[in-house]
């Protein structure tokens, strides 16, 4: 990877988190879910979505360096 996971490389694409995490939001409050519930999966979910983002670039980080590691040890 060329470039580091942060909120920075994050922070252009939150309007498409939040668009939809709106429409899954009207999606569950059409089906019954009281809207205070999903409130509150909104109010905890947006801040934490750059965490994961974060994360997942760590795992495939790792991924890629595992792999060049075994095609070293498939030269030997």
């Amino acid at each position: 990877m060329n470039h580091k996971n942060n909120y920075k490389s994050f922070s252009p694409l939150i309007y498409i988190v939040i668009a939809a995490s709106l429409l899954w939001s009207v999606i569950f409050y059409s089906i019954g879910y009281s809207f205070y519930k999903i409130l509150i999966v909104y109010v905890v979910g947006i801040p934490i979505t750059p965490l994961v983002w974060q994360f997942m670039g760590v795992y495939v980080e790792k991924l890629s360096r595992d792999q060049q590691l075994s095609q070293w040890e498939e030269i030997k």
